[in-house]
């Protein structure tokens, strides 16, 4: 069976966002990506439920899927509920509005989309179906454009990546005439999801802001806000100030993906971030944060490797040859320690951290 290495699962899953947990699951019948199949067999249940007091709900998925699919919360306010983000896996999305109803029969008012990816973007649909249509759908001005011109193509990819995956599943189950029931059940479960990707139709905002919006309730603060280009075009954070939370999107998380980000003004919308007075993080991705340590460690980041890229720009290096000289080892202890999925992730992602600083500094000259 010819499956995808890991650069490019982690590409598809991680990076653009767009392969799903079925694709997963087939693509790690390959031994090439050296996963083996007890590492990464799917967790039941696919989130885990934390209840951060006064009615933030955060959602977050299991160590093993933290890459591939976003945390989501839920803010249980006394007469409404808003939902922040709406993940790819559509299994997952259905659970957490089956644990939302259990929990209140207040209605979900409106959905927020930090950002365009769509692991942040794709069940959007299936909050219209379960509460009768009546949300509001909101996030920054630029996502009514990228929903579009980015979100859509990513669906469209998932579709055809995960129909050629199956198909190559089916190949193999039939040129090797054995009964692999493992294979088999594997194959039943991907053409599930992928009729379920077809009947999706992603949804734009109804309602945009370009710096700030206040969604506040009688019984809550609720804040918006974005603070320039960071890691998309538009990049929404939600605040709780009352309760001292923040809801980050991708922006600082455990290791952030800058294959689409803009250094520069990322690490302006870090320090601005910083100054909020906030005790408590929920992530796009990976566990929740207490205090400001990660958001520290990513201005870091970026801080050095922005440094680092002008420093090659002013001395006339292309970037072949910056990429060839920088230390790509140097920010793994600090971001990649907790485990070997970490350690995977972070020699993919730290790349992109230095060519977008380069690019960004080159572009500025």
């Amino acid at each position: 069976m010819k499956t995808l290495p890991f650069k490019l699962l982690l590409q598809g899953v991680i990076k653009s966002r767009f392969i799903t947990t079925g694709l997963l699951a087939l693509t790690l019948l390959s031994h090439t990506i050296g996963f083996t199949e007890t590492q990464t067999a799917q967790p039941n249940p696919v989130f885990t439920t934390h209840d951060l007091g006064n009615g933030v709900i955060a959602f977050i998925k299991p160590d093993p899927l933290r890459f591939n699919d976003a945390n989501i919360t839920a803010i249980i306010n006394k007469e409404s509920v808003i939902i922040v983000d709406a993940n790819s896996d559509l299994n997952a999305a259905e659970q957490i509005i089956a644990a939302i109803k259990s929990r209140t029969d207040k209605p979900v008012t409106h959905v927020i989309n930090t950002h365009w990816h769509s692991d942040h973007t794709m069940a959007n649909q299936l909050y219209q179906q379960a509460f009768a249509g009546k949300q509001i759908f909101v996030g920054h001005q630029s996502l009514t454009n990228t929903i579009v011109d980015k979100t859509q193509p990513q669906l469209d990819e998932t579709i055809e990546n995960l129909a050629a995956a199956i198909k190559n599943a089916e190949d193999k189950l039939a040129s090797d005439n054995n009964d692999d029931n493992t294979l088999a059940e594997k194959i039943a479960r991907a053409k599930a999801k992928l009729e379920k990707l077809k009947t999706i139709n992603l949804v734009k905002p109804d309602k945009t802001f370009t710096n700030h919006l206040d969604l506040s309730t009688p019984d809550r603060r609720i804040e918006l806000f974005n603070f320039g280009t960071a890691h998309t075009e538009g990049d929404t954070i939600v605040f709780l100030p009352d309760d001292k939370i923040l809801i980050a999107g991708d922006l600082f998380d455990e290791i952030p993906f800058a294959g689409h980000g803009y250094p520069e003004s990322w690490l302006a919308t870090l320090n601005k971030i910083k100054a909020l007075d906030f005790e408590r993080v929920i992530p796009g991705h990976g566990s929740i944060h207490q205090g400001k340590q990660q958001l520290e460690k990513i201005i870091t980041l970026l801080t050095k490797t922005l440094q680092q890229a002008s420093h090659a720009v002013n001395n006339k290096m292309t970037l072949e040859q910056f990429m060839s000289s920088i230390n790509k080892d140097e920010f793994k202890q600090s971001l990649a320690s907790k485990d070997e999925l970490a350690k995977r992730a972070y020699n993919h992602f730290i790349e992109d951290f230095y060519k977008q600083a380069y690019l960004s500094i080159k572009k500025d000259q």
